[in-house]
């Protein structure tokens, strides 16, 4: 099976949380990656400012910022630019 490029996981990881909130274990399941993988992207992505997490009833949850959003956005329109949407 082919890697996919880290940067390619990270805009994945910041679509899933801008659509929806979302815990650590539920952000692997949905970008199809492993725990630790999941774990060591939302890290960079968190110490970066552009995702954050809060807790919330006793559970982790991770979210877009405002600035993971704008980049997201830049992304999307490079992506639709070049046709490989």
């Amino acid at each position: 099976m082919k890697r996919r490029p880290n940067v390619l996981i990270m805009m994945e990881l910041l679509e899933l949380v801008i659509r929806e909130p979302r815990g650590p274990t539920r952000l692997a399941q949905a970008a199809n990656l492993n725990y630790q993988r999941c774990d060591e992207s939302i890290r960079i992505l968190s110490e970066r400012g552009l995702v954050a997490s809060d807790v919330r009833e006793g559970r982790e949850l991770y979210a877009a910022t405002p600035k993971g959003v704008s980049l997201f956005m830049r992304w999307a329109e490079i992506f639709e630019e070049l046709h490989l949407s």
